[in-house]
């Protein structure tokens, strides 16, 4: 029963506060637009909590360089990035570090048989191959457009699991590869070929192909501040019922802690998981809920942890490392990008893990997460024992989506390139694998296509005034 009906008449209601989310209702902020988050927090994976001078990062930490959508969205509000200078290759092997920052080296340099060198260097090889031929159907063609070029890379080795192009492996180049796999929250026989592709493009991808950076203060710091430009019209704690077209507009029905309410607005941009979306929005075309009854999740659990001042140390030239053998995946140093707070206050460091082993730590107890992933921590940066002074636990039960062998991504495509109706769907879904600038290249892609759908412009109410710049460069 609906007990509240809001007659402001919304030009655009955007379920849902991610990253694809806050992407869509900044571009829309001159316009009347309602931002809907069932969380008590805006960000999705985007989330940190501060520190003082540090802060503690428990989802993504990476953000792309000028140009992205993201670092459109944290130049309008004035947000600081930080280049990482330490090394995003390494790896620790039986409690030693492997600082290259070039993974072509590894096979020399890591503790292997001859046969398992040879092994990781195949691997590499054919996982090299599989890169340049991502990087060819990425690359723009006369008469390109999104669609066509979207549809090239998910077609991309979508018929093989990447566990099907590496071959068979070793047990413990097997391993490697696999915890390296992780970071796309799947194993190596679930994910398919075009996402691994996908994955390590990123290592040989080069500064300028996938330049990342930290935001001072952590990745909550984005959420936070459009959070607070847009003001009054963010509703947290609203988790969305129902979204149906309805003769003249749309009806979105949530439920907050005082009740059932109803919204109308003439466009809804719908920027929650697949899951959620097919459950909330009405009226799917069939082979659109097919599509999104299909797309996969898989989960992370993440650790983040503060530190007394440590002595100098290799690691300090460290931000990414590998971690096969441990119950978590990769750890970062989220201080290397400021070596003068890790001096003067300690470190910060996350660790996670992805894929079957996050599976099976979701149902464990903090505590239990917390002595396993700091007994493996400390066997391999022994230095941290007796100066950690906090650790902070989340659990991603939903925390990424990758494209599964066979899948069809057509009808997203084809969705998110329609220009009619008054639903559009957005999130890192779309692609083939999910990171949070997709997400919110979806979502501006999702904005653009409802406002050039809306009737003549009605102004932002005298509240909204202070929003910076409408309908810039995000």
């Amino acid at each position: 029963m609906v007990t509240g009906q809001d007659d402001a008449g919304y030009d655009v209601v955007v379920v849902g506060g991610g990253a694809a989310g806050l992407a869509a209702a900044w571009h829309l902020r001159d316009r009347q637009v309602l931002l809907l988050e069932s969380a008590d927090r805006l960000g999705g994976r985007m989330h940190s909590v501060p520190r003082g001078a540090r802060w503690i990062n428990l989802g993504c930490h990476l953000f792309p360089g000028p140009g992205s959508t993201l670092h459109g969205m944290l130049g309008d509000l004035d947000l600081r990035t930080l280049d990482i200078p330490g090394v995003k290759t390494a790896i620790a092997v039986d409690g030693r570090l492997h600082a290259s920052a070039r993974v072509e080296t590894h096979p020399l340099t890591l503790p292997l048989t001859l046969r398992e060198r040879i092994s990781l260097a195949r691997a590499g090889t054919r996982l090299l191959r599989a890169v340049h031929g991502y990087f060819r159907q990425a690359a723009p063609r006369s008469g390109d457009g999104p669609l066509s070029r979207r549809t090239r890379l998910d077609a991309y080795l979508a018929d093989r699991s990447a566990a099907e192009v590496l071959g068979p492996l070793p047990p413990r180049v097997q391993d490697l590869l696999a915890t390296a796999g992780r970071r796309a929250a799947s194993e190596l026989a679930d994910q398919s070929g075009g996402v691994a592709a996908s994955l390590f493009a990123s290592v040989w991808g080069g500064s300028n192909a996938f330049a990342t950076l930290n935001v001072d203060g952590g990745t909550g710091e984005l959420p936070r501040a459009v959070g607070a430009a847009l003001a009054d019209r963010v509703r947290l704690s609203a988790e969305v019922l129902e979204v149906a077209e309805v003769d003249g507009g749309v009806r979105v029905r949530y439920r907050t802690p005082d009740g059932e309410q109803e919204v109308r607005a003439e466009q809804v941009v719908v920027a929650v998981p697949a899951p959620v979306a097919r459950k909330v929005v009405r009226g799917l075309p069939p082979r659109l809920d097919t599509c999104l009854r299909e797309v996969a999740y898989g989960p992370f659990v993440s650790m983040g942890l503060l530190t007394d001042p440590l002595p100098r140390s290799r690691w300090d030239r460290v931000y990414a490392t590998t971690t096969p053998g441990s119950s978590f995946s990769m750890m970062f140093n989220h201080t290397n990008p400021v070596p003068e707070v890790a001096r003067r206050t300690g470190a910060s460091y996350m660790v996670y893990a992805g894929g079957a082993p996050a599976a099976a730590l979701l149902g464990e107890s903090d505590a239990t997460i917390e002595a396993r992933f700091t007994e493996d921590l400390l066997r391999i940066h022994p230095a941290l024992r007796g100066r950690i002074t906090e650790t902070v636990v989340h659990r991603w039960p939903i925390g990424n989506t990758y494209r599964r062998p066979g899948f069809d991504a057509g009808p997203l495509h084809e969705h998110a390139e329609r220009h009619a109706g008054r639903i559009r769907l957005a999130g890192d879904y779309f692609v083939e694998l999910g990171n949070v600038e997709q997400a919110a290249t979806t979502g501006l892609t999702a904005a653009r296509h409802a406002r050039a759908a809306l009737a003549p412009r009605r102004e932002a109410r005298p509240a909204d005034a202070g929003a910076a710049r409408p309908g810039g460069q995000s």
